[in-house]
Parts: C-alpha cells; structure tokens; sequence
C-alpha cells in the first residue's frame, strides 16, 4: 500500500509493473542476481550527515553511530570476496582510504568514457572508471564480462556479474553448517514478550500446498531489506517506535541530449562507464550532491520500439538496419542522498493481508525540500557535462525519490547509540531484545549518494563478526 502526504491511498502489486513495485527482488541471491554491480564506497562524510550540514526542519537526518575508519577493513573484504573490478588509484583512492587496490583491474575503457572523460577534464572535473562487482577477467571459476550491456534488471549470461548467489551463499552451503529454504515466507518472529527470541515461524510453498514450519533458534538476524524487515518485525511486534520510520531511498537527476555526437555513447556493457566525483560533498553544497555517471543506453525493445514507429522503417531487414544505425543518445544521470521525512515511515495496513494473512505493509512518502534541492544542484551539472561532451537539445529533469520504494531503500530499523532515536544499537541488536539482531539496508541513517549495495553488505559483514564474538 502507499500512502501519500494529501491522503491518497492506492494498493501496489508485485506481480504487474516491475518498476511500480521498485525493482525489488525476491529470488535466491536477492537483488544482487539482478543488480547493475556498482560497487562504491560511501565517503567518510556520509557517515555523519548530520554533523556535517544540520539536520533540516521536519527530517530524521542523523549520523551513523560508526565511521567510514569503521567500516574500511570490511569494504576491503567485500572487494575482494565478492569480486570488484576498479581502479583504486587516483580520486577513488584519495576519498576512499583504502589498505589495497581491487582485485580486479576496471573494465575496458570505451568511446562513452572517452568522449565523457575528455568532457569532464575540460571542465575541470576528474573522472573514474566506474567499479562494479563484474569480473573484468576470468576469476573465481566464472568467465570474464561479455559487455552485453543489459546487467540491470537481468541475470549474467555468462555468471561474470558477482552476487551473494554465486559468491557468499555457495560459500556458505559448502561448509556444511547453512540450509537454505527456497519457496519460503517468515511470517513472525516468535518470542516471549519480553525482548528473547526463540525462533521464526515460517511458510513454505509445495506440490500439495503451503506447509507451516517453526524453526527455533539462539539468535534471530532479520535481513529481509528495508521494506520487508520493518514488515516482519512490526508482524511480530518487536521493536520501538523507530522500527519502519526513517524510510529513504535515494533522490536522482538526469540530462539525455536529443542530439548526440556520432558513437559517444556505446552499447557495451555493463551501460554505465564513467563517472565524476567531484559533486560529492563539495564545498558543502547539495546536501553533499552525489556521483554523476553516463545514462545507460536504451535496452534493444525500446530501440525496436522507436525504430518501429517511424513509418519508412517497417519489419524484418529493414528494421534491424534502422536500429544498427540508429545513433544512441548520451546522458547523464546523478543519485543524491535522500533527506529522511518525519511523515515518511513503513506501517502496517490495518485490513489488507497478503496470501498467508501477514499484514500487508504501507509505505507513507513525503519527500522533504532538502532531497529536492540535493537533486537540482546535481541536475545542473549533469547539464554541462553533457553539453560539454557535444550534446545537444538536452533535456534534464531532477526528482526527489521513488515514493513506493526502491532498490536503495534504506533507514527504516536505523541503528544508533540511543533508542530515542534509533531501532538498533551499534551491533544491529534490536533495542528490547536479547537475540534479534537487522543486517541489511534498514540499518543505515542516510544513504550516501552512491549505489549502497557495497555498503550494505561490508555494514552486515561487520554485524556478523561482532554478532559471532557475542555468541
């Protein structure tokens, strides 16, 4: 369900428009069987957003209770475990301290990152080869990127894209102490009412029917995402008053020229090449802006889509010729941080259940101005850059975030030092319990202005190890 700030409620299902429903993925390996890999860091500032630019009337911004010195030695780990292609050196080295380069060498430079990077330096702006959890050699027993240019939303044809389903869950079953139960819903957290766990009660699909199962257990980690975590946990009625509220994802502006020079911008994969980093916290503008990155190029059914719709083109031959000569355009496109709103929270429907009778969640969106303004300042220069680079007729748009919920959301079992404004300690233990502990997006007070699924897995990393100390 979403609900709106004017009152305005409207039911979302997960079995129409993809892109209505945000991209979510529920499959074995999570959305990192359909991401896109970019595999940033955040900066040390995104770590103390509050302390860095005041928290605006009416948001929930705050800092993270750990820093980026925190969270490094993790990062490392998840690079080379997961499997990350970049260059370490140069600007990504500077703002991001780092013991190591990557493991891999970045992907192929191409026509898009020359043309943009030219751009960029004639700006006065660096430039960086994107890093993304793609093998850009063979590695791991998996073949090198093939450059098919469609990662985001589809899995690899070739397993070169590096997710938790071939990478960490595969680890994990071969030491002989993980089961893994597909085709399976938890339902609630069982516990006593008085902060101690002692299992879930879960839902699993078969030939004959749905069969209930109760699994009990020392300890319970929640890592169902920021949408779906605050659901399982407000079932259960575990957790304070800050469990689902904090919901943010992130803000995006966007320039796409209707004129493009001839070949700037490829087809090849992964889409995205180049990006510039010099809008990331700058001089404290733009509520600290965010990275601004080449457009992906239009997936092959909405090229054959225009080239269809120009009447001299027609079917067969003649459309696969249109769409061979058919010039891309060059765009360019920035994600911001999201300033958390008060009004903004996932909530329980009071009526509407899904299929096994756990209620239905309700995500209230308001976006706050700051998010907005974060988004314009970036529109402005993803303007320039590309008609820098030649573009020209540039259209640029800016919004201030995805109101159903998207891949990147975040905040909504934040972690923090004090349960008068957090969900979490700084282990992600669930304030009033002994054994429930989050590791997943949910915990993250903001979002930098980058992709966090990096970040996200080096944070559950961290609460693994401190989680495995404990216990």
């Amino acid at each position: 369900m979403l609900e709106l700030a004017d009152g305005t409620v409207s039911v979302t299902r997960g079995d129409r428009n993809g892109l209505a429903y945000g991209l979510v993925a529920m499959t074995v390996g999570g959305g990192t069987r359909l991401w896109q890999a970019m595999s940033w860091r955040f900066f040390p500032e995104d770590f103390r957003m509050a302390s860095e630019y005041g928290r605006p009337e009416a948001s929930t911004l705050a800092d993270w209770p750990i820093s980026y010195d925190d969270l490094a030695p993790y990062y490392d780990r998840v690079e080379w475990e997961l499997g990350v292609a970049g260059d370490g050196t140069g600007v990504l080295g500077a703002r991001t301290p780092r013991t190591r380069g990557y493991p891999m060498p970045a992907l192929p430079s191409d026509s898009t990152r020359d043309v943009l990077a030219g751009a960029a330096g004639r700006l006065g702006w660096g430039s960086t080869a994107i890093p993304f959890a793609i093998n850009s050699v063979p590695r791991a027993g998996r073949a090198a990127c093939v450059r098919c240019s469609q990662c985001i939303g589809h899995a690899c044809p070739v397993d070169a894209k590096n997710g938790t389903h071939n990478t960490f869950l595969p680890r994990a079953l071969a030491t002989g102490r993980t089961d893994l139960i597909t085709a399976s819903q938890v339902v609630e957290i069982v516990h006593d009412g008085r902060g101690r766990a002692s299992g879930v009660r879960l839902i699993t699909e078969s030939e004959s029917g749905p069969v209930e199962t109760t699994v009990r257990a020392d300890v319970v980690v929640v890592s169902a995402g920021a949408l779906e975590t605050p659901r399982l946990l407000l079932a259960s009625g575990l957790g304070n008053d800050w469990v689902g509220r904090n919901h943010h994802s992130h803000a995006g502006a966007f320039a796409v020229a209707r004129e493009s020079p001839e070949g700037a911008k490829t087809d090849l994969g992964p889409g995205h090449s180049v990006a510039t980093l010099d809008f990331v916290h700058r001089d404290h503008e733009g509520w600290g802006g965010g990275v601004l990155y080449d457009l992906i190029p239009p997936y092959p059914l909405a090229r054959a889509t225009a080239a269809g719709n120009d009447p001299e083109v027609g079917y067969g031959a003649a459309h696969k010729a249109a769409m061979r000569r058919r010039n891309l355009p060059l765009g360019a496109m920035s994600m911001v941080q999201e300033i958390p709103h008060e009004f903004t929270r996932i909530t329980l429907d009071p009526t509407l259940v899904d299929r096994h009778g756990m209620p239905a969640l309700r995500a209230r969106y308001a976006p706050h101005p700051a998010s907005q303004e974060a988004a314009d300042y970036m529109k402005v220069h993803a303007r320039r850059w590309i008609e820098e680079a030649g573009g020209r007729r540039v259209t640029a748009l800016a919004g201030a975030g995805m109101p159903q919920g998207s891949e990147h959301s975040a905040g909504t079992v934040r972690f923090g030092t004090d349960p008068a404004v957090a969900a979490c300690d700084e282990r992600g233990l669930l304030f009033g319990t002994d054994n429930v502990y989050v590791a997943d997006a949910s915990l993250h007070p903001t979002n930098g202005g980058f992709n966090p699924g990096l970040t996200v897995m080096a944070n559950s990393l961290r609460v693994g190890r401190l989680l495995a100390e404990r216990w």
